[in-house]
This record gives C-alpha cells, sequence and structure tokens, in this order.
C-alpha cells in the first residue's frame, strides 16, 4: 500500500474530477428587488441545478475519505 502525502491525494482527486472541455452556460439575472427566501428558490431551481449539488456533495464525501 503506497503512503501518499496529502497534496498527492488531492492532485489524484483533482485529475480524475477534473472537466478539460470547453462548454457554454446559460446565466439569467435574478431582478435585485425580488427578495425570495431559500426555500423558494430551492423549489424553483432546475433539476441539472440540483443534480449538481448532490454531485458536488458525492465528490466532497469522496474527497474526504482520500484525506482520512
Amino acid at each position: 500500500m503506497s503512503l501518499l502525502t496529502l497534496d498527492q491525494k488531492l492532485a489524484q482527486y483533482d485529475e480524475f474530477f477534473a472537466i478539460e472541455h470547453e462548454f457554454s452556460v446559460n446565466i439569467m439575472a435574478i431582478d435585485n428587488v425580488e427578495n425570495i427566501d431559500f426555500d423558494s428558490f430551492i423549489s424553483n431551481m432546475p433539476m441539472p441545478f440540483k443534480l449538481a449539488t448532490d454531485m458536488n456533495t458525492v465528490d466532497q464525501s469522496a474527497l474526504r475519505s482520500l484525506q482520512g
């Protein structure tokens, strides 16, 4: 079993999860006058963003397991 430093583990993690591809995004500004609560914000969030949030949670969990 190889003993990797934290920096080496992080480099492996970054290499595995990196996206080396150009892609476009669509952004729509939210009117600053609108006051929206968190629950409304989440309920209006498109599904791909919710999935991205879930994937980020999984990624963070994987990183913690590499660190510990």
